[in-house]
């Protein structure tokens, strides 16, 4: 499946979802005489406090995460000049994920002869230069593996 999204260069919707709702956190964190600023607030006190049940599901819990998986948790302290993380935010979130692709790429053994074509996330030129719709597709359909060789549907048919 991440060899769909590497073929035209587009992360997928889970990165551009983190980005978007990290910005829109730096955007409350920046107003804070608003209501979302001290819901927030409200949330980490409450996390925080609560040092027996730490699994409880809040705003606060989910940004924390996604920070501590990025390694910038530290940013929840800098209130005041967390507007320039942006940029650090989504290249971590986009480096991640294609550290995420890479090593995929190297566990499935479907992949091995993807590899062998593709070793950087980037969009393939080729999907501009052909200019044969069925061509393109075919080509597409086998770097993908998703096409009816028998190569590939004996996986699914149990034959070699």
């Amino acid at each position: 499946m991440l060899q769909f999204f590497c073929e035209l260069g587009r992360f997928p919707l889970a990165v551009i979802c983190k980005q978007r709702a990290l910005h829109y956190w730096i955007k409350i964190m920046n107003k804070q005489d608003s209501l979302m600023y001290r819901m927030f607030n409200k949330q980490r006190i409450v996390y925080n406090n609560n040092n027996v049940n730490r699994n409880l599901k809040s705003w606060y819990a989910t940004l924390l995460n996604v920070l501590n998986n990025l390694e910038l948790e530290y940013i929840l302290h800098d209130f005041n000049n967390n507007v320039y993380y942006l940029p650090c935010i989504s290249k971590r979130l986009r480096d991640q994920y294609v550290h995420q692709w890479k090593d995929t790429m190297s566990i499935q053994p479907k992949l091995y002869y993807y590899k062998m074509l593709k070793n950087v996330f980037s969009y393939e030129l080729y999907l501009d230069n052909i200019t044969n719709d069925k061509l393109r597709k075919t080509l597409t359909q086998f770097r993908l593996g998703s096409h009816c060789l028998c190569i590939e549907t004996g996986r699914y048919n149990s034959q070699k």
